[in-house]
């Protein structure tokens, strides 16, 4: 977890030589919309990308088949194992 705006200040004044971050506050929104801003903007050293991770059809698949995977455990042995959320 990191505070955004501290962040900001560790990289402007050299404390922090780098970071790279891919999940916002509030997240970016589609191409045209919401426009994104951030106190990490325009600080050196610093990527910054979307958390789309799991946007694509294959990753909703795949967590889909896990989801259910994950149900069927619990309901036929009682095991949560890895369960996060």
């Amino acid at each position: 977890v990191v505070v955004i705006p501290a962040l900001a200040e560790a990289l402007k004044s050299g404390h922090l030589r780098g970071a790279y971050v891919d999940v916002f506050p509030v997240e970016p929104g589609k191409n045209g919309e919401n426009l994104f801003t951030s106190e990490i903007c325009g600080c050196p050293n610093v990527l910054m990308t979307p958390h789309v991770g799991g946007s694509t059809e294959e990753a909703q698949a795949k967590i889909g088949e896990e989801v259910a995977a994950a149900l069927l455990k619990c309901i036929n042995e009682g095991s949560t194992h890895g369960a996060v959320n």
